[in-house]
This record gives C-alpha cells, sequence and structure tokens, in this order.
C-alpha cells in the first residue's frame, strides 16, 4: 500500500476539500517517520531496529538512501 491507496470513504465527509486532505495526510506521514509515499523513512526504521528492512526496501528500489540513491 502506499499514498494513492489512503482514502476516506466518500461518504465519510459531507463536503470533501482534496487540498486540506493532503495536508492532513502530509502531517500524518511526516508524525509517523515515513516519506511522502507512505514509506518508512530509513531513519525510522533504523530507530526501530529494523535496519535489515531499510536495506531490503533500498535494494529493491522502494526507498532511497540518504544520498538520494536507490538500487534495484
Amino acid at each position: 500500500m502506499g499514498r494513492k491507496d489512503e482514502k476516506p470513504p466518500e461518504d465519510h465527509w459531507k463536503h470533501r476539500d482534496p487540498e486540506t486532505e493532503t495536508k492532513l495526510l502530509d502531517a500524518y506521514y511526516k508524525f509517523k517517520g515515513w516519506n511522502n509515499e507512505g514509506i518508512p523513512t530509513k531513519e525510522t526504521l533504523d530507530k526501530l531496529g529494523l535496519d535489515y528492512v531499510s536495506e531490503d526496501f533500498l535494494q529493491r528500489g522502494r526507498m532511497q538512501d540518504l544520498d538520494g540513491n536507490s538500487e534495484g
């Protein structure tokens, strides 16, 4: 799953405001330590002791390292 999958149900709010929804999702991702695509950052994974997951993500091209490089 990623950002494209993150949507409230169509009937969640009576009046939809896509700009506000985007801002809320951006703030939520930042709070969680995720990038703008909804993937945990390397720093977040490493802090949680999941450095092997960040290495796997880097190898599969699912995230970039601190220099902006991705492998895979």
